[in-house]
């Protein structure tokens, strides 16, 4: 009896025992799937990321040649240096998960420095932050905003006859970071229609890949980054430009 009861407790455990092991196995097929489809979509966001508008790049160099050749030397080295700095933080943080805030905003800086040189200083913006975030360290998702300050330009103020106006601000609200974008052009909808008749194929940094984009940082976060776009309209029903709204959960700069 004992024997039988011995080689009982000897099957019991090892049946437990492959049980556990496949278990096991199981756990960590499911771990390393995981970490491929992480893999994928940091992989994913960085392609998105790694795009320079070749548009802007283009306009630049015509912009820095211009003034060369009118020996405007000081202002084309100007030119030069806004633009290789913006070139060299695209490049650094096109890999990078996270940013530091301020690395956004300087981003910022030396981009709208460039195109409000190009619309020889048409282009009235302001970058305004929130006194309770100067000081913080806050990380953000690396070349979100600038984008849809693009976009701003390009598709609502660029056509724009008069006063360009482009005013963007980093406020908090209870544990979100906002950033607001707001212009006084002429509106998506115009803008739609003056792309059909000239059919330029440009669409600068299309926003449906920047949407895809805040998708994918979503699926790997409770919390979700929110995305706004208002179009604004006068009492009569006139366009008056567009204001974007992008809500960062402040809990994403404790991750990556």
């Amino acid at each position: 009896m004992i024997l039988v009861a011995a080689a009982i407790l000897s099957i019991i455990f090892v049946i437990i025992y492959f049980r556990l092991k496949r278990k096991n196995e199981l756990n960590r097929a499911v771990l390393v799937q995981q970490n491929l489809s992480q893999e994928l979509r940091i992989a994913q966001l960085t392609s998105i990321r790694a795009q320079m508008n070749p548009h802007f790049i283009f306009n630049t160099m015509s912009l820095i040649q211009g003034k060369v050749l009118n020996g405007m030397k000081e202002e084309a080295n100007t030119n030069i240096q806004n633009f290789s700095h913006l070139m060299r933080k695209v490049l650094d943080f096109s890999g990078k998960e996270l940013i530091p805030l301020q690395d956004e905003i300087d981003i910022l800086e030396k981009y709208l420095a460039i195109e409000s040189d190009r619309l020889d200083g048409a282009l009235d913006y302001t970058i305004e932050v929130e006194e309770q975030l100067r000081g913080e360290v806050i990380r953000i998702p690396s070349l979100l905003t600038q984008p849809f300050v693009e976009n701003a330009i390009r598709h609502g103020l660029m056509h724009k006859t008069g006063s360009k106006k482009l005013q963007i601000e980093f406020s908090i609200d209870n544990d979100y970071l906002v950033v607001s974008i707001d212009d006084n052009g002429i509106g998506r909808k115009a803008s739609e229609e003056l792309n059909k008749v000239r059919r330029t194929g440009h669409t600068s940094f299309a926003l449906d890949a920047y949407e895809k984009r805040i998708a994918l940082i979503n699926a790997t976060q409770t919390r979700k980054i929110g995305l706004t776009i208002l179009d604004k309209q006068h009492e009569y029903g006139m366009a008056t430009g567009t204001t974007v709204i992008i809500r960062i959960p402040l809990e994403l700069s404790t991750h990556g």
